[in-house]
């Protein structure tokens, strides 16, 4: 009779084990799987940056020049940033692109206000040459 106690004891103790290595490695997965659907690219942010276009871009141009492309402390604008252009007007956009300087690519287009998993093509717009252009914080 003692022996089946043991044995129901040890069979606990391996069930639980079991289900704790299972609970792990599914919290392990499931920490991948929100990394990746974050992405892993993290937008750079500096203070108080502010310049003009350039010249005039299109709805659907992926790249776009600045006038000035360093800031208050004098460093070249470097990585990916987000920034809203002609903020506060009705063709009002908000963009993220690798910033180089005065030389933004790879623009990621129309980005939802409301949504910022989303773009939409209704949301990119047209900018003309000196259309005011901004580092934002949305959407990180």
């Amino acid at each position: 009779m003692s022996t089946i106690k043991n044995n129901k004891g040890f069979a606990t103790i391996i069930s639980a084990l079991i289900i704790l290595a299972v609970g792990f490695v599914g919290l392990y997965e499931y920490g991948k799987n929100i990394q990746t659907n974050l992405s892993a690219t993290i937008p750079v942010s500096v203070a108080v940056w502010e310049s003009t276009l350039a010249s005039s871009i299109t709805a659907t141009d992926v790249s776009a020049t600045l006038v000035t492309g360093t800031s208050k402390s004098g460093a070249d604008l470097d990585g990916y940033m987000c920034f809203v252009i002609s903020g506060g007007k009705t063709n009002e956009e908000f963009v993220c692109a690798t910033a180089s300087s005065t030389s933004l690519t790879g623009m990621i287009r129309g980005i939802d206000t409301v949504n910022p998993n989303t773009t939409s093509t209704a949301m990119s717009k047209a900018h003309r040459a000196g259309s005011n252009i901004k580092i934002t914080d949305y959407p990180f």
